[in-house]
Parts: C-alpha cells; sequence; structure tokens
C-alpha cells in the first residue's frame, strides 16, 4: 500500500482493544478470556500500534472489538473522539455491544458534541443461531431489540459472518457440513429458510449464497454492510453478485417472515 502509493484509493476498517486469551483451549470460542481493555491508554495504544503495522497515517474506520460495561462510556467516547480530532481515524465504532451500552453511547455523544459511534459490527446472517451452541453467548447477534434500534437510529450495521459461513451454500450444493456448524444451525427454521432459498435460486439462475448476502443488502430501515468470508475468486464473484441481484418480492415476504 505505501510502496504503491495507493493510500487514498483504500478504505481500511480496523478492530483493536480485543480480549486477550488467559487459558487456551482447543476451542478459541470456549477460551477463558480478559475483559477488553477499554481505558484511555488502552485504546490510544490500539490505534497507534494499528497505524504502525498498517503504515499510514489514518483509519478510515475503527472499531472496539468488544465491550467492556466497566469502563464508562464517557471515557470510551471521549477517547475516539480526540483521536478523530487528531485525524488518526475518521471514523469510529463498536462491535458485540448490547442495544443498552450503545443507547449510553449515543446520548453521552449527542448531550457532549461528539460524532458518535458510525457503525456497528454485530453477527448478523440469514441463519438462525441455536442458543444452546457454544459460540451463541461469545458474540452479540441481530435480534429483533437490535434490529429495531438501529432502524430508530440508522447506525449503519457492518454484519460479521454475513454468510454463515456458507451453511446454506454447502447444504445446497451437497457438499460437507462441520460439526461446529450444525451445532450452531440445524434447526426447523433453517431448514425452511433453505426450502425457500432453493426455490428462489431455481427460478432465478442465483447461487444460494448470493440470495443469502442480497437478503442484508435489502432495504431494512438502516445501510448495511456485509463482511464476508471467502477462500476462492469463484465464491467472491457469488458474495459480490449479490449487489446487483433483485430478489423476487415472494421469497424477500418468506424470508423476512422465518427471520423476524
Amino acid at each position: 500500500m505505501r510502496d504503491k502509493h495507493c493510500r487514498a484509493e483504500m478504505i481500511i476498517s480496523c478492530k483493536g482493544c480485543h480480549d486477550a486469551v488467559l487459558v487456551p483451549t482447543d476451542n478459541a470460542l470456549t477460551s477463558q478470556r480478559a475483559e477488553p481493555q477499554l481505558h484511555r491508554a488502552d485504546i490510544i495504544k490500539a490505534i497507534d500500534v494499528s497505524l504502525m503495522n498498517l503504515m499510514t497515517d489514518y483509519l478510515d474506520i475503527f472499531t472496539l472489538h468488544k465491550d467492556n460495561p466497566a469502563v464508562p462510556v464517557a471515557e470510551i467516547i471521549t477517547t475516539l473522539q480526540e483521536q478523530k480530532q487528531q485525524g488518526k481515524i475518521l471514523a469510529y465504532g463498536c462491535s458485540n455491544w448490547t442495544v443498552e451500552r450503545q443507547r449510553e453511547a449515543v446520548s453521552y455523544a449527542l448531550s457532549h458534541g461528539c460524532d458518535g459511534f458510525s457503525v456497528d459490527q454485530i453477527g448478523w446472517c440469514l441463519n438462525v443461531q441455536n442458543v444452546d451452541s457454544p459460540s451463541y453467548k461469545t458474540k452479540v447477534l441481530m435480534d429483533d431489540e437490535a434490529y429495531r434500534f438501529h432502524q430508530q437510529s440508522k447506525i449503519p450495521v457492518m454484519a460479521y459472518a454475513a454468510n454463515g459461513r456458507a451453511y446454506f451454500h454447502r447444504l445446497a450444493n451437497q457438499l460437507e457440513v462441520r460439526d461446529q456448524e450444525r451445532s450452531e444451525y440445524d434447526n426447523d427454521i433453517n431448514r425452511r429458510i433453505l426450502a425457500v432459498l432453493m426455490q428462489a435460486a431455481q427460478e432465478t439462475g442465483a447461487e444460494v449464497n448470493t440470495i443469502v448476502i442480497s437478503y442484508l443488502l435489502l432495504d431494512h430501515g438502516f445501510q448495511t454492510i456485509p463482511i464476508i468470508g471467502v477462500k476462492s475468486i469463484r465464491e467472491l464473484d457469488i458474495c459480490l453478485a449479490a449487489l446487483d441481484y433483485q430478489l423476487p418480492t415472494v421469497f424477500e415476504q418468506q424470508l423476512r417472515a422465518l427471520t423476524r
């Protein structure tokens, strides 16, 4: 990036202030972790280290990886706003924050002349996750309360794991589904969602994963930026096709009814 002089052509979204692993296990999702360090010095250090590692003068978006409710939102928002005023970051956001804490942050920002969170990174995909799966309590997922909050606040959503581990893609194409994915997503609602996806794919000629991503790009009352993970150019092309895909209304209505 530095050598090619292309920084101005790129948008860098960076996350910091992660929760450190205290006791490693075979499953990172269930490892014992420390509370994220979100005090002033911790946030500044995370931003400075990111700038150094990426060899850039500024970050377009800096997102706090996880919340620590023991740290007042006043300290967090004030520190982030100062970093923005210094030009180190152009915008800041949160990830895995509850609606309650986000409301606190919005209220503080409005009453103290701060910009506040420009984005919320939250787990959101078409899959409905089982509440008893090991990873369910390790992240904040889109639910009815969060959905209404974003409709009201208009804070954009960066939906991580937007293609749902390609779970529907694997089932539709009779590919291997890992045990972890089955523990998370094997339920009646997802089987009904899959049936709708396969019918839509058959009638429109689109890949299932294209339809999965296109659902997040529908009008939900707030802007959505899906974050996807792919292993090949082919998988990337399938996801990018969602930008031009028009989901027929009948299937949109069915999917909305199943997921809300």
